[in-house]
């Protein structure tokens, strides 16, 4: 049989990859984040580390820690600002913007 965790550990790191390709490419083409790409790269990045320790594939250890912490953290904010710039360009298209 084929350990299950090994195809959700690759699926999150294919995810998180396309995510940061999706980064990348808005960056070169128009010289600005592109923070919901930036959210979802960081938190599927952090979600294989952690699904990596919790199975046993990565040894656990503070650093991974602090680097699966740091991922929540950095997809909250880049979420979050994605929300508000989203948003206010929303409003600007509708010619009622503050």
């Amino acid at each position: 049989m084929v350990d299950s965790a090994l195809i959700w550990i690759s699926l999150t790191a294919l995810l998180s990859a396309t995510g940061t390709v999706a980064f990348v490419l808005h960056y070169a083409q128009a010289h600005e984040f592109d923070y919901m790409a930036f959210a979802f790269a960081a938190v599927f990045g952090g979600g294989s580390l952690e699904l990596g320790m919790a199975n046993g594939y990565l040894p656990e250890s503070g650093l991974l820690n602090a680097i699966v912490g740091s991922c929540v953290v950095i997809a909250v904010v880049a979420g979050a600002i994605g929300i508000k710039r989203q948003k206010r360009g929303f409003q600007i298209l509708r010619g009622n913007a503050q």
